[in-house]
C-alpha cells in the first residue's frame, strides 16, 4: 500500500516503497506492513491519504484494496487490534469514501472469530456491517470454542438461525451452547421440539474422529447435562429418539446412552422408535437409518428393556419388514417364547382362531366341516388380523422366527396340526417345510387333515416326507373300511 506525500513515496509504516525498492509491484502484502504493531504510526501514516498527491487519479484504489486486505489477512498478528480495525475502516469509508464490501466484512468477521479475536470483532461490528455478515460471522464463531465472541456477536445482532443452531449443537461447546440457548430462550424460540433436536444433533455427530474421543465425550456428556437440566430437555421426547441415536453411535459415544437413561430416557420408547419410526419423518433418524441395528444391538446391551417392551418391538420390525432388527432382537433371547408363538399366529393369520389349549372345541368344529363350507372359514382366517398385508400372508415372519431359534417346537406342531384341522394346505407346507416338528406331531396333523376330509392337506405331508409309510398304509385301510361300511349301511336301509 504506498502514500504520497510532499517528502515522495513512502510505504506503510515507514517501509520503503517499491519504486526505492527498485520494484514494479504495487504494494506489499498487508501483513508486512502492519508488523510493527504501532497504532499512532499506522494513523500518521494513514492521514497521508489526505495529502496532495502527485497522480490525484491514480492510486486510491489501490490503497482501498490494501486497506482490505489489511482487516482480512491480520487478524492472526498478535499486534493487530481493534484499533487498527478502526482506522483501516475509517480510511475506506471517510478517507476514500467507498463503503465496505460485505465480502470483506465476511471474510474479516471469519478471520477474528476464526483467532477468538473479541475486540476485532467490536470493532468490526461498530463499522456496521450487513446483517447476512454478522449472521455468517456467528456461524462460524459456534464451530470454535471462543464463547466471549459468540456472546458479542449475538448481542451485535446475529440471528439464531437452523445453520447456526445445527453447528452450535454439533460441536456441542458447553460454553458456547449456553449464549445461543439461552438467547432462543429470550426470543421464544426454545421449546420442547428444539430441546429435543438439539439433544440428537449433540449425540449424533462428533467433530473429529482422529482425536482422542475422551475429551470429546466428556464435552459433550456435559453439555447433555446442563441442557437436560437447566434448559428443560427431555430424553424422552418423541419416543427417546435421543436415546436411540446414542445406541446408534460406535464407542465410545454410546457410553452417553446411559446417561440417557439414568436422566429418564425410556429404553422401551427407544427401541419401538428404532424398530417402528418413519425415518422420512425425522433427518436424523433417516442419517443412522443404515445404523438402527446397531442402535437396537447397543440398547439391549446396557439390558434395560422390558420383556414386553423387546416383544413389542419385534412385532412393529417384522410388521415394517425391518428384518434386520427383528432378527437382533428375536437373537438376543429379549423376546419371549410366549410372544414368538403369537408372532408365529399373527404371520400365519390365526391369532383370533387358534384356540389357547390347542384342542379347543371351537377349532374342531371348524375342521370338522367338509365340501365348500370349509374354506369359507379359513379365507376368513387368513384375511383376518394384522400379519396379513394386501391378503397375503407373513412367511418372511414365519421364517425370521424360525431361523432365529427363538419358536419352541411345541409351537410349530400346534400351528402344523391347527392348519390340517382348517384345510389350509398353504400353511402347511411352509411349517412341515421348516423341519421342526416331530414326527408324532406330523402324524396327529395327518389324522386331523384325514378327518376332516383335506385331501390337499394330507398331500403336502406326504410329499415332504413327514408321513410314515406305516401311516399312509393305516390311512388306505380305514378309507377302505369307511368305504365298506357305507356300502353296508345303504344295503340295508
Amino acid at each position: 500500500m504506498l502514500f504520497h506525500g510532499a517528502s515522495g513515496t513512502v510505504g506503510l509504516l515507514g517501509l520503503p516503497s517499491h519504486s526505492q525498492a527498485g520494484l514494479t509491484t504495487p504494494h506489499y502484502p498487508p501483513a508486512h506492513w502492519l508488523e510493527a504493531g504501532s497504532v499512532s504510526l499506522l494513523e500518521r501514516l494513514l492521514q497521508l491519504l489526505d495529502s496532495p498527491s502527485e497522480e490525484p487519479e491514480s492510486g486510491m484504489g489501490m490503497h482501498v484494496a490494501a486497506c482490505c486486505s489489511g482487516l482480512v489477512q491480520c487478524t492472526y498478528l498478535p499486534q493487530f487490534n481493534g484499533e487498527m480495525v478502526r482506522l483501516l475502516a475509517r480510511a475506506i469509508t471517510i478517507t476514500a469514501g467507498v463503503s465496505i464490501h460485505s465480502c470483506t466484512y465476511t471474510a474479516a468477521f471469519r478471520e477474528a472469530v476464526y483467532h477468538g479475536r473479541s475486540s476485532i470483532v467490536g470493532a468490526l461490528l461498530e463499522g456496521g456491517p450487513p446483517q447476512k455478515s454478522i449472521n455468517a460471522a456467528l456461524h462460524h464463531a459456534v464451530k470454535t470454542p471462543h464463547a466471549d465472541v459468540v456472546e458479542q456477536l449475538i448481542a451485535g445482532g446475529a440471528n439464531i438461525g437452523r445453520n447456526v443452531k445445527w453447528a452450535a449443537f454439533s460441536c456441542a461447546c458447553p460454553s458456547v451452547v449456553r449464549p445461543v440457548v439461552e438467547a432462543m430462550r429470550r426470543s421464544g424460540a426454545w421449546n420442547l421440539d428444539t430441546a429435543d433436536e438439539a439433544i440428537n444433533l449433540l449425540l449424533g455427530s462428533c467433530n473429529n474422529s482422529y482425536i482422542d474421543p475422551g475429551p470429546e465425550l466428556n464435552q459433550r456428556a456435559t453439555t447433555l447435562r446442563m441442557l437436560i437440566s437447566e434448559f428443560n430437555a427431555d430424553p424422552a421426547a418423541h419416543g427417546s429418539s435421543s436415546l436411540a441415536v446414542a445406541c446408534a453411535r460406535k464407542a465410545p459415544f454410546h457410553l452417553l446412552a446411559e446417561l440417557l437413561l439414568l436422566m429418564g430416557a425410556d429404553a422401551d420408547e427407544a427401541l419401538m422408535t428404532l424398530c417402528n419410526s418413519e425415518p422420512e419423518n425425522d433427518p436424523l433418524l433417516r442419517r443412522y437409518q443404515h445404523r438402527h441395528a446397531d442402535g437396537v444391538a447397543g440398547l439391549l446391551a446396557i439390558g434395560s428393556e422390558s420383556p414386553e417392551g423387546a416383544s413389542q418391538a419385534a412385532g412393529a420390525a417384522l410388521e415394517r419388514g425391518r428384518m434386520v432388527q427383528a432378527r437382533v432382537l428375536l437373537e438376543s433371547g429379549a423376546v419371549s417364547s410366549a410372544a414368538c408363538e403369537a408372532l408365529l399366529l399373527r404371520a400365519l393369520g390365526t391369532a383370533a382362531a387358534v384356540p389357547q389349549d390347542g384342542h379347543g372345541e371351537g377349532a374342531g368344529a371348524a375342521g370338522a366341516g367338509a365340501g365348500d363350507e370349509q374354506e369359507e372359514p379359513a379365507d376368513a382366517d387368513v384375511g383376518n388380523g394384522v400379519a396379513a398385508v394386501e391378503g397375503q400372508r407373513r412367511w418372511d415372519w414365519v421364517w425370521e422366527l424360525a431361523r432365529s431359534g427363538t419358536l419352541q417346537q411345541s409351537a410349530v406342531e400346534l400351528a402344523l396340526e391347527e392348519a390340517c384341522r382348517r384345510g389350509d394346505a398353504e400353511a402347511v407346507q411352509e411349517l412341515a417345510s421348516m423341519g421342526l416338528a416331530g414326527s408324532e406331531s406330523c402324524t396327529a396333523a395327518f389324522w386331523l387333515a384325514f378327518e376332516g376330509g383335506h385331501v390337499d392337506c394330507m398331500q403336502q405331508l406326504r410329499v415332504l416326507g413327514a408321513m410314515t409309510v406305516d401311516v399312509l398304509q393305516e390311512a388306505v385301510r380305514v378309507t377302505a373300511a369307511r368305504e365298506a361300511l357305507r356300502s353296508w349301511q345303504q344295503r340295508n336301509a
